[in-house]
């Protein structure tokens, strides 16, 4: 079968001519390479449509552009299946499904949809509330990041809109927590994070005539901004430098914040120029605040449905969600039914998406085209989207070095004290010496919260603390030789220490054992500095991270013959990968986790990849990957 799909495998077993037993099974065909997911925009103006695909096109579905709606639930799917869990990416999620649950809700939908759709915003909101830090702020990851005002903004912003579509009433007192926060930290913040800011909270009807008064304040004194060529991917919010774009992203703001008289006459003549030249921008950001603009007048539905055509998944989602909400507030909610009756024709299988929207998937046969087969021509071209799913590697284009180690655990000796609890806390059976992987509950893993955390309060995020087994000090007291060594060597009084040896690169990993998966990486020059990267790591079929690391005190990791202990993990699970965010790399890092193989077999492996989330482009590989894996 062609790559990408698969096929059926008929096995039979026969003795002396006989068939005495056999099985069918499905096996689909995967190639090498990461995950990706494309959207093709293609127009049915012909009762027959073939449209050609790439060989290895995997997961094809079709889903109706016809309107304003249609292709704002095509966005919020790609926001809400973003695969990655940071505050900004949980808001991201939660946004689109709290503007898009009112309507859906009288638009005649099964009540299991809607159900579904409940209980998806409770999930993400009940999630966000648990990355809060101190003072109710929010940072970028939880609490492995320093708090930020802007995140704190759009986290309260995006729970607001997610009790009122819920119809659950917070007391004003929640909310005016955000002003304390804008009050602290505000004048930290660009411009245009700071104007963004303050929208977000005149939507929130929270007081804002004084902080608008700052705003008009601190334009006045703006800086002329830096000359900078940034792809179109590339997030104007987070991470971004001042350009010219910024400078009228956050001047418009100020333009719609303002009353009549407030602005002097240079400053109203700098809107005036910031407005037409944000007119004349091609970014979808830009052109969506533009027609906020153009609220007070009527925004155009056919405009709006042009820009939300343009917001692939390429984007940053931070930029994708802004342009939603602004969208959404110029005109006013989406009132517009989505296209019915549409049958793309034979192999083709209609499914509800998680918004409740139509797809269509294909059923027949992997070929270098799809048929598209109406019962008549349309009387005007239908606008469509054709996705589908695929493997590749791309070029890195981020110096770092990367590079990635497995370890093999060692039990402590039977004989030794501490040997009982070892093998309870690794979960391992001494009549087999086998282990059991553990169910993880969640798709994410990360520190867990208080059990008596409110769901209506944004609480503080917990992290778990680990002692430290190099760090334990003997009784000062006490002068036995046992407790000299002991000191000396670092090592915890009776308790178990496990040896990490390295494997090397031919050598087969076992089910039966417990590894290390250890990740290095740095940037190849001193001096720089990249924000808001994640770390993707791949598994093969079967392989699971452990959702703690149970204590264990594992030498051979460092130089060096003092034992350590690995911190709580924090990562997020994937399609056979797992990642971790890194805030910052400026420095070399070193990330290990405790994972196991259940499956066997040989296993080609893409090479691990680190990417800035907010300049999608900007990707670094793994130097020397491992590239493939044998598990007995």
């Amino acid at each position: 079968q062609a790559a990408g799909w698969g096929g059926r495998v008929n096995a039979r077993l026969t003795i002396a001519d006989q068939a005495v037993d056999q099985i069918q099974k499905w096996v689909t065909v995967v190639l090498e390479g990461w995950p990706y997911s494309h959207a093709l925009p293609i127009t049915l103006d012909q009762a027959v449509n073939e449209i050609k695909i790439p060989a290895d096109a995997a997961n094809l579905r079709l889903s109706l552009a016809g309107n304003a709606t249609d292709l704002f639930l095509r966005v919020a799917e790609s926001l809400i299946d973003y695969p990655f869990g940071c505050v900004e990416q949980t808001a991201s999620r939660l946004i689109p499904l709290a503007l898009i649950y009112p309507p859906l809700k009288t638009a005649g939908l099964p009540e299991r949809t809607l159900s579904r759709l409940r209980q998806q915003l409770s999930n993400h909101r009940l999630r966000l509330a648990r990355m809060a830090g101190p003072e109710s702020a929010f940072g970028w990851w939880g609490d492995i990041s320093e708090e930020d005002a802007f995140l704190t903004a759009y986290a309260y912003y995006a729970d607001w809109n997610a009790l009122r579509a819920l119809g659950i009433a917070a007391p004003a007192s929640h909310w005016e927590k955000l002003l304390a926060v804008y009050q602290k930290s505000a004048e930290q913040e660009s411009l245009l994070r700071r104007a963004l800011m303050v929208w977000l909270m005149r939507q929130m009807g929270l007081p804002t005539r004084t902080l608008t008064e700052g705003l008009i304040s601190a334009a006045r004194q703006i800086p002329p901004p830096v000359p900078a060529s940034l792809t179109p991917e590339t997030s104007r919010i987070l991470d971004a430098p001042a350009t010219v774009l910024s400078a009228d992203l956050a001047l418009t703001l100020i333009g719609e914040l303002t009353e009549a008289g407030q602005l002097d006459p240079a400053l109203q003549s700098r809107l005036v120029q910031a407005r037409s030249q944000l007119a004349a921008n091609r970014l979808p950001l830009a052109q969506a605040l533009t027609l906020l603009t153009q609220a007070r007048t009527g925004a155009d539905p056919a405009k709006a449905a042009t820009i939300l055509a343009t917001l692939g998944p390429e984007i940053a989602t931070v930029d994708r969600a802004l342009s939603l909400i602004f969208i959404h507030a110029a005109l006013g909610g989406w009132k517009q039914p989505a296209v019915t009756g549409f049958d793309p024709g034979k192999n083709w299988a209609r499914r509800e998406s998680k918004l409740g929207e139509t797809q269509w998937f294909w059923q027949g046969k992997p070929a270098d085209s799809v048929r598209i087969a109406l019962k008549e021509p349309p009387p005007s071209p239908l606008r469509a989207y054709l996705s589908y799913d695929g493997y590749g590697l791309v070029q890195a284009r981020l110096p770092v070095t990367i590079e990635r180690r497995f370890y093999r655990l060692q039990r402590p000796s039977p004989e030794t004290p501490a040997a009982k609890d070892a093998e309870e806390k690794t979960g391992s059976d001494s009549a087999d010496d086998s282990a059991e992987t553990p169910a993880t509950a969640e798709t994410t893993t990360e520190t867990a919260p208080a059990a008596d955390q409110a769901v209506t309060e944004s609480a503080s995020a917990t992290a778990s603390a680990q002692d430290d087994a190099g760090d334990s000090d003997s009784d000062s007291d006490s002068d036995s030789d046992s407790d000299s060594e002991a000191e000396e060597s670092g090592e915890p009084e009776d308790e178990p220490v496990f040896q990490a040896i390295r494997i090397a690169p031919e050598e087969s990993l076992a089910t039966s054992d417990l590894y290390v998966d250890e990740i290095r990486i740095a940037p190849a020059a001193a001096g720089v500095a990249y924000r808001y990267g994640v770390l993707e790591i791949p598994l093969p079929p079967g392989a699971e991270v452990e959702p703690t690391t149970w204590g264990l005190n594992i030498a051979g990791l460092e130089e060096g013959p003092k034992p350590v202990s690995l911190p709580e993990p924090v990562f997020t699970a994937g399609r056979r990968s797992y990642s971790i965010p890194v805030d910052e790399l400026t420095t070399p890092q070193v990330y290990r986790f405790l994972i196991r193989f259940s499956q066997r077999g040989g296993f080609g492996l893409p090479p691990v990849r680190y990417f800035r989330m907010y300049q999608p482009n900007e990707k670094g590989l793994e130097t020397d990957a491992v590239g493939r894996i044998n598990v007995q």
